[in-house]
């Protein structure tokens, strides 16, 4: 029978495929309020913020007046200061962290200490593990997960309008960032910065690379203009167009990053590292 008007349709099951979801983000806010009858921005700093030392931190939303000015304003891509100077977002698990990446550190630190089996109160051994275990490629219970041994690193990245941020955390060598900018155009920046601090600091398995371009002509460029159904690391439509003589690549992801050939059939992002197969 037809779903009724409005109706949300369930297409598949818990732990069927991966799937990112910050409208599940929002369903889990609203359970755990529900759950404990507490305000979630209160919820979560008694669960989380606290116990990890995040003082700076607060899912206010909106935030207190008294805290404004500890606040950035977001900017759009042209520069200019977005009206009210941000946006307020009741979506709060999924959007609404205001923090610093001092803070945002903290908390990786406490994730992989309570790995380790080391006391802080922020979670048991058992459930650090499995988040930082893959459940369905590439994440585990939230964080994305890559490489392996001294190269294993966890991490997110994030995205409001006018505010974008990346970290990354390597829990058997103590290393990582947190990167933040306060403007639409500022994502190039974020990988550029990391890849610089592992350069400097000699991150496993994780720094700036070569990228050896071959040459091919127009027709060739032609043919790769178009949509492409991603399936790796994640299910993710790429769009690929052109700009004069130069290829562009783009996802809900990704910024728009410039593309090179490395081979007839393969493709890279200048801006980060995500490298394109081409079938």
């Amino acid at each position: 029978p037809a779903a009724p008007a409005g109706a949300v349709r369930v297409d598949t099951f818990p732990g069927a495929i991966w799937r990112y979801s910050g409208g599940g983000t929002t369903i889990m806010q609203q359970l755990l309020s529900d759950v404990t009858g507490t305000p979630f921005a209160a919820l979560l700093k008694s669960l989380v913020l606290d116990p990890a030392g995040m003082t700076l931190s607060t899912y206010e939303q909106p935030i207190p007046a008294s805290r404004v000015g500890e606040t950035s304003a977001a900017h759009k891509q042209d520069g200019t200061v977005i009206p009210g100077r941000w946006h307020v977002y009741p979506e709060m698990a999924a959007a609404g962290l205001w923090t610093n990446p001092t803070d945002l550190l903290k908390w990786a630190i406490a994730i992989a200490d309570a790995r380790d089996g080391k006391p802080n109160g922020l979670l048991s051994q058992p459930l650090a593990k499995e988040m930082l275990t893959v459940q369905k490629e590439p994440t585990g219970l939230g964080p994305f997960l890559e490489g392996s041994g001294r190269g294993f690193n966890f991490g997110h990245g994030g995205s409001d309008v006018g505010f974008h941020a990346s970290l990354v955390y390597f829990p058997e060598t103590g290393q990582g960032a947190a990167v933040m900018v306060n403007s639409d155009g500022g994502p190039p920046l974020l990988d550029e910065i990391l890849l610089a601090i592992a350069a400097e600091y000699g991150w496993p398995d994780y720094g700036p690379r070569e990228i050896e371009a071959v040459a091919v002509d127009s027709a060739a460029i032609d043919r790769v203009v178009g949509e492409y159904q991603a399936t790796k690391p994640v299910p993710v439509t790429i769009t690929v167009s052109r700009e004069g003589g130069k290829l562009y690549a783009q996802s809900e992801f990704t910024p728009k990053s410039e593309v090179v050939f490395t081979a007839p059939d393969k493709l890279v992002m200048l801006e980060g590292r995500a490298e394109l197969q081409v079938d």
